[in-house]
Formats: C-alpha cells, sequence, structure tokens
C-alpha cells in the first residue's frame, strides 16, 4: 500500500499535499486559532514524529491556493480499528482559516482525506472539527454523514 506523501488531490485552484518540514511553522498558526493552549514545541515534536510515520496509519496534510506558498487549511489524521467500521480514518484536527469562505478549503481536505482511506482500506472517515470552524456535511459534499455536535462519520 502506498500513499503519494507529495501530493493527494487538488480541486478549485487550491492544493492539497502531505505537510513538509518548511510548513511546520506556518500551521502552528492556524492550529493556534482553534486550539488556544496548543505548544508550539509539542506541535513541532508531533509534526515530526508524524512525517516519519508510515502515511496509511498516520499523517498530516495541509490545503493551500495553488498562488500561495503558506497553507491555510490542516488535518492531522490516523487510521485505526473501530467497533462500528472494521477500518477507521479519524481526523482531528480538521481545520482550515480565510477571511472570505472556508468552506472549499475543508471540502477540499475531505476529498483528500478520502482518498488516503481508500487507498488505507478503511471503511469509514470521521471528521472531528473543532467549535467555531464552520463546516456541515453539505458544504463538505460527504454522503451517508451522521453528525454528533462537531464530529462528522461518514461510510465509504
Amino acid at each position: 500500500m502506498k500513499i503519494n506523501q507529495s501530493r493527494v488531490a487538488s480541486e478549485a485552484g487550491l492544493v492539497v499535499e502531505a505537510l513538509t518540514n518548511e510548513q511546520i511553522g506556518p500551521t502552528f498558526a492556524i492550529l493556534r486559532l482553534t486550539q488556544r493552549h496548543a505548544n508550539q514545541r509539542r506541535w513541532e515534536e508531533y509534526c515530526r514524529r508524524t512525517l516519519a510515520a508510515k502515511p496509511e496509519r498516520r499523517g498530516i496534510i495541509t490545503v493551500r491556493r495553488k498562488t500561495a506558498t503558506f497553507p491555510s487549511g490542516l488535518a492531522c489524521y490516523h487510521c485505526g480499528p473501530d467497533f462500528e467500521a472494521k477500518r477507521l480514518l479519524t481526523a482531528h484536527p480538521f481545520t482550515a482559516v480565510d477571511i472570505l469562505d472556508p468552506g472549499p478549503f475543508l471540502a477540499s481536505l475531505a476529498a483528500g482525506l478520502v482518498c488516503i482511506a481508500r487507498v488505507a482500506a478503511c471503511q469509514a472517515v470521521r471528521l472531528v472539527v473543532p467549535e467555531g470552524v464552520l463546516a456541515d456535511r453539505t458544504l463538505l459534499g460527504l454522503p451517508n454523514a451522521s453528525e454528533i455536535k462537531t464530529e462528522y462519520t461518514f461510510t465509504l
């Protein structure tokens, strides 16, 4: 099983790709908007450990405009067994920042996670969306979605 490390999806002028070492610092700013108590040193250590992991087990993807250098969103994911689905991809945090409309960024991240989940033989995807991040299942275009507060789970 091989997951393309450099780019997992591209849509509507946006690029979804695996986190790179150069993006670790800029993504901390995005993380802090949704997790105020995040520690930068711990974030950097987590990112480096995750970059060394097998991408079919866990990873971090980012989304940016094709014309931009820095990401506008991120999703940290891990794959594992679940009591409802045989294998589940869980993304937490799942967030994007755009002053006009974060919707396309979130939808592109969700599409990238679906690609990863299929390659990793997952039967479902769970998105844990921080409070205050605009997201709903119609915005994300997720089929078979069920919502529990800020958590979205859908079957593949």
